[in-house]
Parts: C-alpha cells; sequence; structure tokens
C-alpha cells in the first residue's frame, strides 16, 4: 500500500478572514455595529463577494458577526464567560449578555416516575418541582425545570421560606453542594411548554442539557436546562 500526501493551496478567504478577524479584535469595528456593506467589504479586501462572503460564514460560525434580520452583518459585543462547573448554574455563567432578572414558579408535590427512579426516590418522597426563565434586557433566554427533594433541603438546612429563598436554592445551593455531574446534551425542538416560557415559536432550536446533580449522600436535584442558542455559549473543560 502506498501513501501519498499533497500540500493543498490555501484557500483565497482565507486570508480575507484573517484580515477580518484581526480588525475585529483589534477594535476596527466597534462591538454592536454593522459591517460596511458586502461590496464595500469585498473592495476594501481585494476579493471577490463570493470569496469574502466564505470568509463571513466562518466568522459567523466563531461567533464574531451575526446577521440580524432587517440589520445587516453585526459585530457580536466581546464577553467573557466561566468555564462550565459542576458548582455554577449554567444559566447563569454561560450566557452571553448577563442575565439581569429571573422569573420563577414552584410547587410542592409527590415525584413523577421519572424523578423517583433519577433521583433514587421512594413513593413517600416530596419534591420541590421549579420553573425558571432568565432573562436578559427584557427578552427571555433560558428555561430551567429543576426537582429537588425535601430530603436535600433538610440536609443542608435550608429556610425555604419566600420565592427568593427558593431562587436561591435552584440558582446557587444545589450547585456549591454538588460534587458530580450526570449529564446528557442534546438539540430539540421547542414543544408548547417550552416555546411559552422562552417566548419562541414552536418548532424553534433549542440545547437541552439534562443532569442529575450528586453529592457524596446521593442525587441531589434533577435539571433540565433549556437554552437558545444563539443567547449562550457552552465552554467545558474535560
Amino acid at each position: 500500500m502506498s501513501n501519498k500526501s499533497f500540500v493543498g493551496k490555501i484557500p483565497a478567504y482565507i486570508g480575507v478572514y484573517n484580515s477580518l478577524y484581526s480588525d475585529i479584535m483589534s477594535g476596527a469595528y466597534d462591538n454592536d455595529t454593522i459591517l460596511p456593506s458586502e461590496p464595500h467589504l469585498a473592495q476594501k479586501y481585494g476579493v471577490s463577494r463570493n470569496t469574502l462572503r466564505q470568509a463571513l460564514v466562518i466568522l459567523i460560525e466563531d461567533g464574531l458577526i451575526r446577521r440580524s434580520q432587517g440589520k445587516g452583518t453585526e459585530i457580536v459585543p466581546r464577553y467573557h464567560v466561566k468555564t462550565v462547573s459542576k458548582n455554577y448554574s449554567p444559566m447563569l455563567t454561560q450566557s452571553k449578555d448577563p442575565v439581569d432578572s429571573i422569573e420563577i414558579e414552584y410547587n410542592f408535590g409527590i415525584p413523577t416516575d421519572i424523578a423517583r427512579e433519577r433521583l433514587n426516590l421512594d413513593g413517600s418522597c416530596i419534591v420541590l418541582a421549579s420553573d425558571t426563565v432568565y432573562r436578559s434586557r427584557g427578552r427571555a433566554i433560558g428555561y430551567s425545570f429543576i426537582q429537588v427533594p425535601s430530603g436535600v433541603i433538610e440536609r443542608i438546612g435550608k429556610d425555604i421560606c419566600g420565592q427568593s429563598a427558593i431562587e436561591e436554592l435552584v440558582t446557587k445551593d444545589i450547585f456549591s453542594i454538588c460534587e458530580h455531574w450526570d449529564l446528557t446534551m442534546k438539540s430539540i425542538k421547542a414543544n408548547t411548554m417550552e416555546a411559552g416560557f422562552l417566548e419562541v415559536e414552536e418548532g424553534d432550536d433549542l440545547l437541552l442539557i439534562e443532569a442529575i446533580l450528586s453529592d457524596r449522600n446521593g442525587a441531589v436535584a434533577r435539571c433540565k436546562f433549556y437554552f437558545i442558542p444563539h443567547c449562550y455559549q457552552l465552554v467545558f473543560r474535560l
């Protein structure tokens, strides 16, 4: 068997991609501003419009620019997100824009069969179930459904009188005691319930992370995190 290797020609769009990347990162284009038109950019960087478009596609994939309906091609604000950690809620740490308000609904009741199985509970256990919407500048960007056994709440000595205490429990406390996540991640289409919470259309694309949070004593919480994809960037350290 013979092996052959070839040195290919570097595509033309790589050069204009590098130039655009450098200009964006150096501040030649301000955050939240609209890029000049494609004919203008093609002329500025000395390439065809087709070559320019190939470079723009990669910049979109890299999260540096985005196309906005009726506006054009926009520079995405540069931001810093924390690495996904077992000790922090990804709904708060991984959003591109800061979460500035939270809306929460909750109830206490007998766990569903799947919660009983995943959390290893008996039939008499009471579970806190919460629906939480995360907003940035007034718009919904993420939603979580979280179930916490009453035994866990008692074990950590949490006083859950009042909505602010419940909010702290499901956005902070369960993560601070967590030692391990068992999680799955998948792309889904929004159903009626999710579309209602997130104020999107049914069938819109969402990213879902399902996780069982555990500590040395067992399961702490069952979590379902629903992300509007363009509002979050998930960064993992494996």
